[in-house]
C-alpha cells in the first residue's frame, strides 16, 4: 500500500514535469529483474515505471486503453457509502461541490487491471478506506498496492481544495462488510462546500 502511495506521487510528479509514464508491476517476473539489476535476495521490486519523453498517441496506444477499459469506472455509488457499506450518499454530501471533486479524484485513480477494489465509507469527517479484492501474484497483493494509489489521490486533491486532512491507517472495522479489509481512515479538515 505504501508503496501504491509513494510511486503514484513520483508518477503524478513526473507527469507534472511533462514526462511520460506508465505503472509496470503485473508484467514483471521480480527474481529476473532483480537478478538483471544485481540487487541481493532481501530487496523486493514491487513496481517500476519507464519515464521519458511521451510522442504522438499511436493507434496502438488508444486500442490498448480502449481495451483495458481507462476511460471507465465504476459509478460513485457503487465505490462512496454513507455510515456503512451499501448506503446511499445523502443529497448534503452530493451537493458539497469541494467533497464531490475529491471523490471524482479517488474514482478517477488509476488500478490493476482497472478492477477498482477500493471503497469508501464516509461518516461525516472522516472517510474510511477498504478493499473487497484481493489479486496476488508472486507473493504481491495488486490491489493493495491500488489503495495506496486511490488513498495519494484523495489526500492530494483534499489538499488543493482546501479540506486538508491526514491518513491514519487501519484500526477499524467496515461496517456492513465484516469481510473488507479495513485499509485506513482520512480525517478531513474541512467538510463545507
Amino acid at each position: 500500500m505504501d508503496a501504491g502511495y509513494r510511486f503514484e506521487q513520483m508518477i503524478l510528479e513526473a507527469i507534472r514535469r511533462g514526462l511520460g509514464t506508465c505503472w509496470v508491476a503485473g508484467l514483471v517476473k521480480e527474481t529476473s529483474l532483480r537478478i538483471a539489476l544485481g540487487l541481493e535476495e532481501s530487496w523486493r521490486v514491487v513496481v517500476l515505471t519507464p519515464i521519458g519523453r511521451p510522442t504522438d498517441q499511436s493507434f496502438v496506444s488508444r486500442a490498448l486503453r480502449v481495451a483495458v477499459r481507462s476511460s471507465t469506472r465504476k459509478p460513485p455509488g457503487q465505490i462512496f457509502f454513507w455510515q456503512r457499506h451499501g448506503a446511499s450518499l445523502p443529497a448534503s454530501v452530493l451537493g458539497n461541490e469541494r467533497l464531490m471533486r475529491v471523490l471524482e479524484a479517488t474514482r478517477w485513480a488509476p488500478s490493476w487491471a482497472n478492477k477498482q477494489p477500493w471503497r469508501f465509507i464516509l461518516t461525516g469527517r472522516e472517510v474510511l478506506a477498504y478493499k473487497q479484492m484481493r489479486q496476488v501474484k508472486e507473493g504481491k497483493d495488486y490491489h493493495l498496492l491500488d489503495c495506496g494509489i486511490a488513498m495519494v489521490h484523495l489526500h492530494l486533491v483534499a489538499i488543493a481544495t482546501g479540506m486538508g486532512g491526514r491518513w491514519e491507517l487501519g484500526g477499524f472495522e467496515v461496517p456492513g462488510a465484516p469481510d473488507a479489509e479495513p485499509i485506513g481512515r482520512y480525517l478531513l479538515e474541512s467538510v463545507s462546500s
